[in-house]
């Protein structure tokens, strides 16, 4: 299972644009939760806990336990509206879980050994991944933090397809469960920078001229 997260959240009278500008300055980013067939809620998180958190890879696909004095409250992130120049959060969309309900949502792929593959080692081919991440549904207790790759055994010009990886057990891949195997990785042949012939007689011009310019003895 993902790691576990908390944040302290507070419930928001007030909506609109002012209202969501005061809440800022004061430390708190406003929010909403939903979802589980309830009501939503408008919510203030704390402004750096949560920039904290955001530090983290593992924070966007992790139960998130949303801390009050009523009661706690597992979560996922949905989205994170962030501000377009300063590095900070102008909005959190909340997601409630059930323990019996599974999830949708994007996590990452990560390829590993991609370095010592024969394609790459052996027959001089460059790495190529196609996606970064993929949509899964399971779950709350099986989320996870994001799934390896092991690319080892792939050759020059090999396509590797989400249909052909091991994913963790409860997890299933919703493009696989829709009659989609997408492309997730390859090994092309590396591409080799193409010189323009003026550049080549420019190079043989300066290198001419270097040594008529070298003193004779």
């Amino acid at each position: 299972m993902s790691s576990s997260f908390e944040i302290k959240i507070t419930d928001r009278v007030n909506v609109g644009t002012g209202n969501s500008r005061r809440i800022r300055k004061t430390g708190w980013v406003p929010a909403i939760l939903y979802g589980a067939k309830r009501d939503p809620r408008i919510l203030s998180v704390d402004a750096n806990k949560l920039k904290n958190l955001m530090e983290n890879q593992a924070f966007y696909t992790s139960i998130i336990t949303l801390l009050e004095e009523k009661g706690n409250q597992s979560v996922i992130v949905k989205e994170i509206q962030r501000h377009p120049a300063k590095d900070f959060a102008m909005h959190v969309d909340f997601l409630r879980v059930r323990d019996d309900e599974a999830i949708t949502m994007n996590v990452p792929l990560h390829f590993i050994r991609a370095d010592i593959s024969k394609g790459v080692k052996l027959q001089a081919g460059e790495f190529v991944r196609l996606l970064s991440d993929i949509e899964i549904s399971c779950l709350p207790k099986d989320l996870p933090e994001f799934i390896s790759v092991d690319v080892e055994g792939m050759e020059l010009n090999d396509m590797l397809h989400l249909s052909k990886i091991t994913l963790p057990e409860n997890v299933t891949a919703t493009a696989l469960s829709h009659e989609q195997d997408p492309a997730i990785a390859t090994i092309q042949k590396q591409k080799v920078q193409e010189v323009e012939p003026e550049e080549v007689d420019d190079v043989l011009a300066d290198t001419e001229e270097t040594k008529e310019s070298e003193p004779t003895e």
